[in-house]
């Protein structure tokens, strides 16, 4: 049975795929900033066939979002305001059945 699984990063949260989390608007950039880049693993991180949601959490806006499976091919997405908390979600528009590279870049 395929589930959603939440995959929670933003300003407030230590995600191990976080990569710069800029909360004070210097150069290079004007705005707080964060980047998320992870490639999430089947078996590992989520089962074949889940749904894979990412929850950016304490957003203004995600500026850049984008999903590729193993071999290099764009998953497409739905974003959407965040229900439960202030930010963004972001759902792949399939079940997933193989590695996801994701690479997020949003304002804090």
């Amino acid at each position: 049975m395929a589930d959603n699984i939440t995959v929670r990063t933003g300003a407030m949260v230590d995600d191990l795929g976080l990569i710069v989390n800029v909360q004070s608007p210097r150069p290079p950039f004007q705005v707080g900033a964060g980047i998320l880049a992870k490639t999430y693993k089947v078996g590992t991180d989520f089962t074949s066939g889940d749904t894979l949601i990412f929850q950016v959490e304490a957003s203004s806006d995600v500026r850049f979002a984008a999903f590729t499976n193993a071999k290099g091919v764009a998953l497409a997405y739905t974003k959407a305001a965040a229900t439960s908390v202030s930010g963004f979600t972001l759902t792949l528009d399939a079940a997933v059945t193989t590695d996801v590279r994701a690479f997020i870049i949003f304002d804090i």
